[in-house]
């Protein structure tokens, strides 16, 4: 039986575009923090509490049988904090509105801005909190700004049975796995900045000529004053439970060892929404329709000893599985409108590899193929092109992955060791994706299965050749090692709605068109990290914990209790320019050259890794 409580609190970085970058002339700029009365506050500050409780059971039902059985529980909360405003201009001093170039036709304001970027005018270049304020005070005491939450509320239950037959050479295990998902959406106010309250409005629709008078988010609670701590916007929870019979079998003989498996379930997804928005009054209270579907997996595995230290294995293996429940529903936050045509996705994977063991030396090598078909995702975004909020289905996304992987190790010393790795792959999208978009006020139909030309474009971030290679030293609780690591051949995560005809059509030329559709590489990246730790073993308390009168239950060979002290450098090199990851922008910025009107993607966004970081831990195990 096992408990796990782990509080946390961290403040994040948000990704900024390069001209931001390149004006403040550093690398970890982030644009999520400000002063408040002369203090730095960071509005993004996400805080997690997820315990979970384990509980297993093993026991004999016959001498051939044996039985397992486990279960466990996480049920908590994370919260996601950040900036919000209500029929107001975005506080975020990083928009592209407040952006030098958004000021290229006018010279004046041009330098004037720009100016405040080089200068690290923190009034113009972090979030002016006591601005915010200020403002809230101004309009009485209903707010204007808010710092909210972004709350999940977890509650994920798991129960597995299984049980395991001998016969001679063969081994059969059976079983069934339960599985409880469900997580609780809401967004909840924590700081007015000096104000009492704000409406439970949708303020998006304020000005909305059509909507306009469909404001309420919860019309079973109309205009309610929502005070520090309420909930307001949405509540919704996305319910899954699935349930899945199992069958492994095993054949083992001295020189080969094979196993099948195969699994079979049902799942049922479905949403709940705890408030009746107004633009949606028959559709979003309550229980949605339970979208249904029977998953599979099938794998083979095989391993064969070729000649003493001379392993060979291969495995193939098949899946289908449901996608997120988040990507069912055309606007999870506030309808039941389940997406049309949901459907499972399915995954094929392939392995051979190949291991090489002696006492001071062991290698391993693998050849290894996947692909993801029929993927889903729902996004929601500004569309510049209509001129209103939409929700965005990306269908039909097919991911291919392949390539060679090589790892060694080997002792050349007591107490030392040398290590390596390095990995050739392509990861890539296999074909076209679709894009179907939608209004977000009306679920009218903007563009239907069109098109994506994703086909060929890298998955993004991933570096699809990495190598590192380490040497460590071990001895009497000291453990000390240093590695270096290379990760290359990276890209941008690409826009699929940027590569769609409906956005290509706007381009001029043939370089615009290309400008659009490109896929930017990232720079390579290179890192040396080196590390320390050492074990205190504590005999006398081991003793005094564990030694009974009774006979020892655990035979141990080292003492249960002892202190754990680790240090270390990461990127010790210090280096400053490498992208942590980095995505386009979904967005259109259309500015006038030379006459005439051009249209291109908003700035892509990056964040950037962090320079040499040093860290310190201590831990007591017993």
């Amino acid at each position: 039986m096992a408990i796990f409580a782990k509080p946390s609190m961290r403040s994040t970085r948000q990704a900024t575009t390069a001209e931001a970058f390149r004006l403040i002339g550093n690398n970890l700029y982030n644009p999520s923090w400000g002063y408040q009365n002369g203090k730095i506050r960071n509005a993004r500050i996400r805080r997690t509490f997820l315990p979970t409780a384990f509980v297993g059971y093993e026991g004999s039902i016959t001498k051939q049988t044996q039985l397992s059985l486990s279960a466990s529980v996480t049920a908590g909360v994370e919260k996601f904090s950040s900036l919000d405003w209500f029929d107001a201009q975005t506080p975020l001093p990083d928009n592209y509105r407040y952006m030098p170039s958004y000021f290229n036709d006018e010279d004046d304001i041009f330098s004037m801005v720009e100016s405040a970027w080089i200068s690290n005018d923190t009034n113009y270049t972090q979030i002016n909190f006591d601005n915010l304020i200020a403002t809230n005070r101004l309009n009485g005491d209903e707010a204007v700004y808010a710092i909210s939450d972004r709350v999940r509320r977890v509650i994920n239950a798991d129960l597995r049975a299984e049980a395991t037959t001998t016969f001679g050479k063969h081994l059969l295990s059976y079983g069934v796995e339960i599985k409880h998902r469900n997580h609780r959406n809401y967004k909840q106010i924590r700081d007015l900045l000096g104000a009492k309250y704000i409406i439970d409005l949708d303020y998006y629709l304020l000005d909305d000529d059509t909507y306009g008078n469909s404001l309420q988010n919860d019309l079973n609670n109309p205009n309610r004053l929502i005070s520090e701590g309420d909930k307001y916007g949405y509540d919704y929870s996305i319910k899954q439970q699935d349930i899945s019979i199992f069958g492994i079998y095993h054949y083992s003989t001295e020189r080969l060892n094979i196993n099948l498996t195969a699994k079979v379930g049902y799942c049922d997804i479905s949403r709940r929404g705890g408030y009746r928005k107004e633009l949606y009054a028959e559709n979003s209270y309550g229980e949605s329709r339970h979208l249904k579907f029977s998953p599979y997996a099938l794998r083979i595995a095989a391993e064969y000893l070729i000649a003493e230290n001379h392993f060979v294995s291969g495995t193939l293996a098949t899946e289908s599985e449901s996608v997120d429940g988040e990507d069912l529903f055309l606007q999870s936050q506030y309808n039941n409108r389940i997406i049309d045509s949901p459907s499972m996705s399915s995954k094929y994977g392939a392995e051979l590899r190949y291991l090489f063991q002696k006492q001071n030396f062991a290698l391993n090598a693998s050849l290894f193929l996947s692909a993801e078909l029929n993927d889903t995702r729902v996004r929601h975004i500004y569309d510049d092109l209509s001129g209103e909020y939409t929700d965005i289905v990306e269908s039909e996304i097919d991911y291919l992955r392949y390539g060679i992987e090589l790892e060694a190790e080997y002792r050349f010393a007591n107490h030392f060791r040398a290590t390596a790795a390095f990995t050739a792959a392509r990861y890539t999208y296999a074909d076209n994706a679709r894009i179907t978009i939608y209004s977000d006020a009306s679920n009218a139909l903007l563009a239907d299965h069109i098109t994506s030309y994703t086909k060929g474009l890298s998955l993004g971030n991933a570096p699809q050749i990495a190598v590192t290679a380490g040497l460590s030293y071990y001895n009497r609780g000291w453990w000390a090692a240093i590695n270096a690591n290379y990760a290359g051949l990276r890209f941008v995560e690409p826009s699929k709605v940027m590569r769609t005809e409906r956005v290509l059509a706007m381009s001029t030329s043939s370089e615009q068109r290309n400008t659009l559709t490109t896929q930017e590489k990232l720079r390579d990246a290179f890192t040396i990290d080196i590390s320390l730790s050492k074990s205190l073993y504590i005999n006398r308390l081991s003793r005094r914990i564990y030694s009974t009168k009774a006979a020892p239950r655990f035979e141990d060979k080292y003492p249960r209790s002892r202190l754990i002290f680790r240090v270390g450098v990461r990127n010790l090199l210090g280096s400053t320019n490498i992208i942590y990851n980095a995505y386009e922008s979904s967005r259109l910025q259309r500015y006038k050259l030379a006459g005439e009107y051009i249209y291109n993607r908003q700035a892509t966004r990056y964040l950037y890794a962090y320079p040499r970081t040093f860290y310190a831990s201590a831990t007591f195990a017993f």
